[in-house]
């Protein structure tokens, strides 16, 4: 495998260890420079933005100012309290809430030990529902019930931690009773927070600031870093009326307001709806990190650079009347940075759009097989029955369509007024075309029947065989059978017609010769396929499992076909994280938590076959991405828990699919 050179994140963690105190932070981009030489102009850019945003994930402290400091600097001998709540002493357990900032979110290698030094056992747990706004039900949570049961403790009482060393990370905790606070000796640091935060998110103006971008960098510079501890950040953001918390670690000025907000009404409905989502965006917090030291580890093992291309996040908008079209790709992207805090501004100034994303679920994305003999009618199930739905073309905008065809709109608002609530149940439970025949057909019948008038023919372009538009009265684009106009065959589908109804915008020669590779890529797959299919019959696997190993296998085969005009010999491990955390759970229909993870097994089965037979060198990232198949599900679990009518779904999306939305 050819070598890989060190990435900026990579390169910015060596050098945290290398420096101490407050260090100029273009003596940091000079230093990055030398070990990674750019030809950008502006080559300090993307070095700034991954310590602007998710410094302390690499080991630093963005201190604003162009400064910068060490993580380990700011974190040596820090001082915290924090103050547990009822529902955690009864349970012996702590919020890794508590936590932060100053224990990174995402940092996994963390001990902890009493005031004698010796380690205190604890375990991942999660504490239930908690009546309190900062804890959510099902929050993270460190179960240290031996702990907890050596000294009883009362509401009010504190936990006094101390950052005993920085590698590995190991906080000193020690229980201090409520009548043995120090009140006097912490006044003066707690109006210096508040102050200090008050200034930060001002500044901010219409965003809000994590947590580790305004309260950890105020401790890192303060003199009373390393001494008592005041009271927890939290509880003086919360007392505090020129602040706001939101989401239990964004810090914002109490004028901030954002266009996703956990509105308290009377309505039992909304409060639940922002109940639901907020534990929603608080598992694909904890989900995301865990992506993000799974993508960092395999760039560690130089399985990849950490960079997608991110192809299959293009869209492209056509437009049949005006004959343009505009295609908007984002660009590829480094997935080793983490983008909460980009997405998130974004997300709050209005920048995602719910259509870009839920368009993205159109019939038109389903897999589409070919008249191959292996996969005539073979399978054990349905899965692709949608596929009928294929040659439906999607209209833009429906209500703009009814309005410039009023008859239409009318007859269908009379068909659906006289549906009854069983036909319309049925109808919302429709999976196929029969399905929706089957329901809608009487109902047809009855009102041509009785409103003729209602079922007239409409002036609009048809792809029907020949040149008539099915009336026998014209080739179905205005224009009368003696014109010269284009034809279409019954077989030929939309995007055929889109190219030649719109000749001035698309290149004919450019579009055949990415067809052309298109499909040399996907007939190479299929003898792969067909290959691997008769090497497991070899193995005496049942006719059944091999076809459904070899099925498995067609999503990533029309992704890399469809996106790349790659065939699967020339699969790696940003394709497949692109396919499977991406692609896969939002764009094909039939998605399922077992077959992502069945996805996954016959991907590393199939790449040692691969290997075996001497078509690639090395099977490693497909073994890698098999070790992530339990990601690969939970992304369709949480995908699936989001509501797209909910306001909040923008937001949810974008941080799921995170890096492929930034």
């Amino acid at each position: 495998m050819a070598h890989k050179e060190p990435t900026i994140a990579s390169i910015l963690e060596e050098l945290a260890t290398q420096f101490s105190g407050i260090v100029a932070a273009q003596d940091v981009y000079e230093k990055v420079l030398q070990h990674r030489p750019s030809q950008a102009k502006n080559p300090y850019a993307s070095i700034r933005d991954q310590l602007r945003f998710g410094a302390p994930r690499i080991g630093w402290v963005w201190l604003g100012k162009d400064q910068l400091m060490p993580l380990q600097t700011a974190l040596q001998g820090l001082r915290f309290r924090l103050i547990p709540y009822d529902v955690e002493i009864a349970h012996g357990a702590l919020s890794t809430l508590h936590l932060r900032p100053f224990v990174p979110y995402g940092t996994t290698d963390v001990q902890f030990v009493d005031v004698h030094g010796q380690p205190i056992p604890h375990q991942q747990t999660t504490l239930e529902s908690h009546t309190n706004a900062v804890m959510h039900s099902s929050a993270p949570a460190l179960q240290m019930r031996t702990w907890f049961s050596q000294k009883p403790f009362i509401a009010g009482d504190s936990i006094l931690i101390s950052i005993f060393n920085t590698d590995p990370l190991t906080l000193q905790l020690e229980q201090e009773p409520a009548e043995d606070l120090r009140s006097a000796d912490i006044i003066k640091q707690d109006q210096e927070l508040i102050e200090a935060l008050v200034e930060r998110v001002a500044r901010g103006n219409r965003t809000a600031l994590f947590c580790e971008d305004s309260v950890l960098t105020i401790y890192a510079q303060a003199p009373w870093r390393t001494q008592y501890p005041g009271l927890p950040w939290r509880q003086l953001v919360q007392r505090e009326p020129r602040l706001q918390m939101l989401d239990d670690e964004l810090i914002a000025h109490s004028s901030f307001r954002r266009s996703f907000e956990f509105t308290i009404t009377g309505d039992r409905h909304t409060n639940d709806r922002a109940t639901k989502d907020a534990v929603i965006l608080e598992q694909i917090t904890q989900f995301q990190s865990e992506l993000l030291t799974s993508r960092r580890v395999a760039a560690q093992q130089k399985l990849w650079d950490g960079v997608a291309p991110r192809i299959s996040t293009s869209r492209t908008i056509f437009n049949l009347f005006e004959g343009t079209a505009e295609t908007i790709y984002p660009g590829a992207i480094n997935t080793l940075e983490d983008y909460t805090a980009d997405i998130e501004e974004r997300v709050t100034s209005g920048e995602f759009q719910r259509e870009q994303w839920i368009e993205s679920e159109d019939i038109d994305d389903m897999i589409e097989f070919d008249d191959d003999p292996l996969f005539e009618g073979e399978f054990e199930d349905d899965t692709f029955e949608d596929d009928e739905f294929e040659d439906i073309d999607d209209i833009g905008d429906v209500q703009t369509f009814l309005d410039q065809n009023p008859v239409l709109g009318e007859a269908t608002r009379q068909l659906m007024t006289s549906l009854s609530p069983e036909e319309l149940e049925q109808l919302q439970d429709a999976q196929t075309l029969e399905d929706i025949q089957r329901v809608l057909s009487g109902r047809l019948a009855d009102l041509l029947r009785t409103h003729p008038s209602l079922f007239v023919p409409l002036d609009t372009p048809s792809l029907t065989n020949g040149n008539t538009n099915g009336h026998a009265h014209t080739n179905g684009n205005g224009h009368h059978p003696d014109e010269e106009s284009p034809s279409f065959d019954e077989e030929d589908d939309w995007e055929e017609a889109d190219a030649l109804l719109s000749e001035e915008v698309w290149d004919e020669n450019e579009e055949d010769e990415e067809q052309i590779a298109t499909e040399e890529a996907l007939k190479r797959s299929n003898e792969l396929m067909e290959q691997f299919y008769e090497y497991q019959k070899s193995l005496g696997r049942s006719e059944a499992t091999a076809l459904n190993r070899t099925r498995d296998l067609w999503i990533y085969a029309d992704f890399l076909g469809r996106y790349y005009a790659q065939s699967l010999d020339k699969g790696d491990y940003a394709t497949l994280d692109e396919c499977l955390f991406f692609y896969y759970p939002h764009k094909v229909l039939n998605r399922s938590e077992r077959e992502a993870r069945e996805m996954c097994i016959s991907l590393k089965q199939f790449y040692a076959f691969l290997k075996m037979h001497n078509y690639i060198v090395s099977d490693a990232f497909a073994i890698a991405i098999w070790q992530r198949r339990y990601q690969a599900a939970r992304a369709i679990e949480l995908y699936n828990q989001i509501d797209t009518d909910s306001p909040h779904f923008e937001r949810l999306f974008a941080h799921l699919f995170a890096p492929y939305t930034a």
